[in-house]
């Protein structure tokens, strides 16, 4: 059995449901260790993923793995966060490491540097078995600490559909996907919908993600919130821009499968993956070039469009040729598909 070790699996965490979309795609015994300060809780997933949600209390999360550790012979230990007290049961019982690197200015290891308990983390990182990153960037700056060998590029997977939405199946539907909150930049988004489509009577623009009773998020801010609607209720489009608030992964495909282009603008990501989800539905992705790692995904004006911060206008008709020659669905399809993913991740486990 392997353990996964994520936060927050039951809300609105990239890296915990890129985790668990992993382990479902691997049909391999995995237990998850996830930290989301509501208190112990052990219930079965599905018939081969296990779920613990562990305590607050560091010494008995110790023991909460020491235990289940034993009990059921773990051998690996990947870490989808960093996760002082797992990697110190790691050490301690020998166990083999991965840790994944999964957000620039969060978790890269400068920025660790720079984080409370360095010497100790840094001492926990010297004995992790292999780091994955997500782009070249994270690459360079984590082989200032590690042996660059110990580093791996492996990009996130997303469930691939088996036909491709074609163009006669798209609305003049755009769509931003995520929390909002200011790093994601979701005013910029519903700016950019406004300015360049939004005199077409027939445009929406979903915002779909969480943006109340937020706890235990640093970046969400209700004045943030308050601005945004401001803003559209200001316009005038409060028909057209419409709020989904937290929406379950089936509906949240379904409007990509609808719409054209997602308008995605934040600062900074690890490797979004709203954006190769909105790729593999055939949605074309503008995004801004402040997120460094779009140019690993994908190419500019060949599946989708980077901009610089002049936000230049992408016309309709420049997105559509896209949707009709299939090109984020292809991308995504031959480079990001999960099943394509999973199996680099078990040549990693079986070594």
């Amino acid at each position: 059995m392997i353990a996964y070790f994520v936060a927050n699996i039951d809300s609105y965490s990239g890296a915990a449901q890129q985790a668990l979309l992993l382990a479902k795609s691997l049909k391999m015994n995995i237990l998850f260790f996830n930290y989301n300060n509501k208190g112990y809780k052990k219930y079965a997933y599905n018939k081969l993923i296990k779920v613990i949600d562990l305590p607050e209390n560091r010494f008995i999360q110790l023991l909460i793995i020491f235990w289940f550790t034993l009990k059921y012979r773990i051998k690996i230990y990947h870490f989808h966060v960093f996760f002082i007290t797992g990697l110190f049961c790691g050490k301690i019982l020998q166990r083999k490491m991965i840790l994944k690197t999964t957000l620039l200015g969060d978790d890269d290891f400068d920025t660790l540097s720079s984080k409370k308990y360095w010497k100790i983390k840094y001492f926990l990182l010297k004995s992790i078995y292999m780091n994955i990153v997500l782009s070249e960037k994270m690459k360079r700056i984590n082989s200032k600490y590690i042996d660059f060998l110990k580093i791996k590029i492996i990009p996130n997977g997303v469930l691939v559909p088996n036909r491709c939405p074609l163009i006669d199946e798209k609305e003049n539907i755009f769509c931003f996907v995520g929390i909002v909150c200011p790093r994601k930049r979701v005013y910029e988004s519903i700016k950019y919908f406004i300015d360049n489509y939004s005199k077409n009577t027939s445009s929406k623009m979903y915002v779909i993600g969480p943006y109340n009773n937020i706890r235990h998020n640093g970046e969400f801010s209700d004045e943030y919130v308050n601005k945004c609607f401001e803003f559209v209720k200001s316009n005038k489009l409060e028909n057209r821009i419409i709020f989904t608030n937290f929406m379950d992964k089936e509906n949240v495909i379904k409007i990509l499968t609808k719409s054209k282009a997602l308008l995605f603008f934040s600062e900074r990501e690890g490797m979004p993956n709203v954006v190769l989800e909105a790729m593999a539905n055939n949605c074309v992705p503008i995004e801004s070039e402040k997120n460094e790692v779009v140019r690993e995904i994908f190419e500019n004006g060949k599946h989708g469009f980077i901009l610089d911060e002049n936000f230049k206008k992408i016309k309709i008709e420049e997105i559509d040729e896209l949707i009709k020659i299939r090109a984020p669905y292809i991308l995504v399809n031959n480079k990001f598909n999960i099943n394509i993913i999973s199996l680099l991740y078990k040549r990693i486990y079986e070594v």
